[in-house]
């Protein structure tokens, strides 16, 4: 069972505050603090954790190993088998065609990228660096 205490420290301090995404070492919206987030709730299971974000916004992680705190009070899950993050395109109506998601799935040291949506779709494919999977910070 995946331990949640240091998640739910990172939460309550964090939780009325904005965030960066980091994802297999990509910021969500291309830099730091281009488009954070404001966390609103969470859904955590056996094996899927899920962070809600003010509006629409959901952040899905599958199989994450654990979640530890960094040096800058940083939330870090160091592995997981796949994040996605989720929202609507950002200047249009709420509807599912309008619904885009971002998928980073870990396979041993490779990244297999997908992109769906209204947004140019994409499937790429990359070398995982060092560092944390996913980070919110």
């Amino acid at each position: 069972m995946l331990n949640t205490h240091k998640f739910l420290k990172w939460y309550e301090k964090n939780k009325d505050k904005y965030v960066n995404i980091e994802m297999a070492g990509r910021i969500f919206g291309g830099s730091i603090d281009e488009s954070p987030q404001k966390p609103r709730e969470y859904f955590l299971t056996e094996d899927e954790f899920k962070l809600h974000f003010a509006t629409t916004e959901v952040l899905t992680i599958i199989n994450p190993s654990s979640f530890e705190i960094g040096s800058y009070q940083e939330l870090i899950i160091p592995r997981a088998d796949k994040v996605s993050f989720g929202w609507h395109y950002y200047g249009r109506s709420q509807t599912p065609e309008n619904w885009c998601i971002e998928t980073f799935e870990l396979i041993e040291d490779m990244v297999q990228y997908t992109r769906s949506g209204p947004l140019n779709p994409m499937i790429s494919s990359f070398t995982f660096q060092e560092g944390a999977f996913v980070r919110l910070f």
